[in-house]
This record gives structure tokens, C-alpha cells and sequence, in this order.
């Protein structure tokens, strides 16, 4: 019911309550319904109110206890190596202790064997004990050897044991004796070698030199090509197309000769 109706209800029950006091028979009013009003507009809000004032702020409570340690941080960079300090002086020798008297110990177990660095050291030891006496055998063979008419020059020792050969039988028994033919590489062991050969007045040996692989080309026993030489004038010749080898004359002069003619064996140790 809207306020419009209501309003009528109540004037009309107004003039009926007037009527009814002029009237013994009561008046009846009766209220028609009306259609339901159309819903009223949402209210607006209101505006906004001022900000309170900031209160004052509380008193601090007490201070908590502790809680329990954080974990460890990351380990931090190495610092740079300090300097070596200063040397201190050493110290004086103390002074040597008496000489314990006591009955000797018993006898103590057998050791173990030995690590390898001790087996090692032992080894070496026994070696250089070897070549020691290795060394002094050498030393005397080559005395018996300059004492036998060899010739010493530098690193070497021509030797010879008086006998005869051709030039392959020269080279194997040199090399049966651990040496080689003799073979002058400068004038000094030319010089020792024309000694030799003037201490027996006469005669040639032959020489760990020539050209058997290429002709006219004179090497060494090793195949190196010759560098020093002390041919006789017009030598070498190659007579008759046969003067393969190599000997040194009694004036240490030298000439090509037939490698199968029987010379003096003259051998260089080293």
C-alpha cells in the first residue's frame, strides 16, 4: 500500500467516524489494494570523514631472548702469503754426552726387506764400485800396452801385437780386440802412428779409410767422408784400378794400395 492510499483510508475513516457520531449504525471502510510502487533510487554515500589524529606511540617492550645462531657463512677469500721472517742464528753445539755404561743388548730381530729406494741406492752403490774397478783395470791394461810400444794421443791408443794381415783381416781382428783400425783424424795422431812404423825401421799399415763403396771417394769405417789426409804427391792413383785401400807409410806419408796386399796391423783403442 503507498502513502497515497493510506491517506484516502484516512479521511475516509475520518468522515465516517463524523457520520457515525451523527448515526447509530457504524460505518465500514473498506481498503482496496493498490499496485506495488516502483523500487525507490539507492542512497548516496555519505562523504568521507576527517582522518583521526595519530596516536602517541607505545612504550617499547622488553627485549627478547636470543634466538638460535644463523647458519655458517660461505668461506671467505685466502689472503695473499705473508713474507718469510728473518732467519734467527743458530744456535751453539751442545757439548757431547758421556758414554752410557750398560751390558750390551740382545740380539735384535732380522730386519724386513729393504723399500725400493734403499734396493736402488744399494744397486747404484755396487755399480760405481764396479766401474771404479773397471776404471783401474783400463788404466792398467793401457800402461802394459804403452809399455809394449803403443802410441797414447788424446782419447786413443794405437796398439799392436806385431802380426800381419790384409785389410779385411786387419779390420776383424781390430774389432775382435773392441777397437778398430787406425785411423788418424789429425796431424798429432799421424805424427804417433809414422812413430810406430819408424820404431820397427820400416814398413806401412793399414788405415781405417777407403773408397770401396763409391770410387775416388775415400770414407771413414763409419761412412763419414774423410777431413784429414796426408797423401804422398800423385796419390791417389788407382793403379791398375785396384787401389781400394789405405796405408801410411813409415814417413807418415800415404798411399792407395790393393786392399788384399799383407801390411802391418796396427789397431786404435778408445
Amino acid at each position: 500500500m503507498n502513502h497515497l492510499t493510506k491517506s484516502v483510508c484516512i479521511l475516509i475513516v475520518v468522515a465516517l467516524t463524523f457520520t457515525l457520531s451523527q448515526s447509530e449504525k457504524p460505518a465500514v471502510c473498506s481498503v482496496v489494494q493498490g499496485l506495488p510502487g516502483l523500487n525507490g533510487r539507492d542512497g548516496r554515500d555519505g562523504a568521507i570523514g576527517p582522518k583521526g589524529e595519530r596516536g602517541e606511540p607505545g612504550t617499547p617492550g622488553e627485549r627478547g631472548t636470543s634466538g638460535p645462531p644463523g647458519k655458517v657463512g660461505p668461506k671467505g677469500i685466502p689472503g695473499e702469503k705473508g713474507n718469510n721472517g728473518v732467519v734467527g742464528p743458530t744456535g751453539n753445539k751442545g757439548e757431547k754426552g758421556d758414554k752410557g755404561v750398560g751390558l750390551p743388548g740382545e740380539k735384535g730381530q732380522k730386519g724386513e726387506k729393504g723399500s725400493p729406494d734403499v734396493e736402488s741406492a744399494k744397486k747404484t752403490f755396487d755399480m760405481e764400485r764396479r766401474i771404479i774397478s773397471l776404471e783401474k783395470k783400463m788404466s792398467w791394461v793401457k800402461s802394459v800396452m804403452l809399455l809394449f810400444g803403443g802410441k797414447e794421443v788424446g782419447n786413443k791408443v794405437f796398439v799392436t801385437n806385431g802380426q800381419e794381415g790384409n785389410f779385411y783381416d786387419a779390420q776383424k781382428m781390430c774389432r775382435e780386440a773392441g777397437g778398430n783400425l787406425a785411423t788418424p783424424r789429425n796431424e798429432a795422431e799421424n805424427s804417433a802412428l809414422r812413430g810406430m812404423l819408424s820404431a820397427r825401421g820400416s814398413g806401412s799399415t793399414f788405415l781405417g779409410i777407403s773408397d770401396l763403396q763409391v770410387e775416388g771417394t775415400f770414407t771413414y769405417l763409419t761412412g763419414e767422408k774423410v777431413t784429414f789426409t796426408n797423401w804422398n804427391p800423385g796419390e791417389p792413383n788407382n793403379n791398375h784400378n785396384i787401389e781400394d785401400c789405405v796405408v801410411i807409410l813409415s814417413n807418415g806419408k800415404w798411399n792407395d794400395v790393393p786392399c788384399n796386399d799383407q801390411r802391418h796391423i796396427i789397431c786404435e783403442l778408445q
